[in-house]
């Protein structure tokens, strides 16, 4: 049996766009799109209106950086909006509020860590894939960081979304594999 061909419909064009890089929904109909230049885009998926969520010079791509690119990954998760910046190597988070807008100050969780993608566990814990030092990092949510593994060139991750398997990480790595950490 084939696959289904999916519908591809265009919601926004955006008039003057740069690298964007790392998507989270934020609602049942709104995103948070990572923008290079240095803010969280909000777009609503139904009508198309977007504005600017969060805008810091955290999410820009640092001086002398090849590419614009600023924010990697980008995760929304219990009223804080998570970001890596690779070129930048940090973790950050800020504080969202309800209309999905900037609620507070930007902190710094992980530095020169080159930290590439992240994904949020079950218990909250954030796992960020790092480039240069091939490193899995656990931050958990009162304020402790441990290397939990290494892979080479950690480009994103995953927790699988079934219950018989949600202690399971995947991890993509630029080098060309798919590695699973399982936790007991």
């Amino acid at each position: 049996m084939a696959a289904a061909v999916p519908d591809v419909e265009l919601i926004k064009a955006f008039s003057n766009p740069t690298m964007f890089n790392g998507l989270t929904t934020f609602d049942n109909y709104t995103v948070l799109i990572g923008e290079g230049r240095g803010s969280a885009i909000k777009l609503n998926i139904l009508t198309g209106d977007s504005s600017i969520a969060v805008q810091n010079a955290s999410m820009s791509s640092p001086n002398g950086s090849p590419i614009t690119l600023g924010i990697d990954g980008l995760r929304y998760y219990n009223g804080s909006l998570y970001y890596s910046n690779i070129f930048a190597g940090t973790l950050r988070k800020v504080s969202i509020n309800a209309s999905g807008n900037k609620a507070g100050e930007v902190t710094t969780l992980l530095k020169n860590q080159q930290a590439n993608d992240l994904c949020i566990g079950p218990d909250g814990s954030i796992y960020v894939t790092t480039n240069n030092k091939n490193k899995i990092i656990k931050f958990t949510l009162d304020g402790k960081s441990s290397t939990i593994g290494t892979v080479t060139t950690g480009t994103s991750c995953a927790y699988d979304r079934r219950d018989s398997d949600s202690n399971v990480l995947y991890i993509s790595s630029g080098a060309g594999g798919l590695y699973s950490l399982k936790f007991s």
